[in-house]
């Protein structure tokens, strides 16, 4: 008898040891997220996100009159004309740059052409005072010694 209240003790306490921390990590990993109150699903489609954009920041999305009023008044603004007096002398700029690396580009082929060039008639001049021209087989006669007399 005693033997069996051991063997019965023993299991509800094995039990114990094995299922509370199994229901107890279950509850943690199965966590529901936090969602803002008074929204029923998380992926509601009439929820709104806000606008964002560099010039205005972010805010509530705007509407087609509301837009077209603001860029009315930008455009009185003189912020608004010297910014794009900016824009337009920084595009200027980007193109003489772009036109000065052409140029440079030009001139040190121009520049390596005629090294080139200057090297193929040093090679061509110290060929032709060297040497002779190979004949058409590309072998050289043997002069007898019978010629050199």
């Amino acid at each position: 008898m005693r033997r069996y209240m051991v063997l019965v003790l023993s299991s509800i306490l094995t039990f114990i040891l094995i299922f509370i921390p199994t229901v107890k990590s279950d509850d943690v990993i199965m966590q529901k997220r936090d969602f803002e109150r008074g929204y029923d699903m998380p992926l509601d489609p009439k929820r709104k996100k806000p606008f964002c954009n560099a010039f205005t920041g972010c805010g509530k999305k705007r509407s087609a009159s509301e837009s077209m009023g603001t860029l009315v008044e930008m455009n009185s603004e003189p912020a608004v004309e010297e910014l794009s007096r900016q824009i337009l002398s920084e595009a200027k700029l980007w193109e003489a740059i772009q036109e000065a690396r052409l140029e440079l580009l030009r001139r040190r082929e121009k520049h390596e052409q005629a090294e080139r060039q200057m090297q193929m008639q040093m090679e061509s001049n110290m060929l032709g005072d060297n040497r002779k021209p190979m004949s058409f087989t590309g072998f050289r006669k043997r002069r007898s010694a019978s010629s050199n007399c």
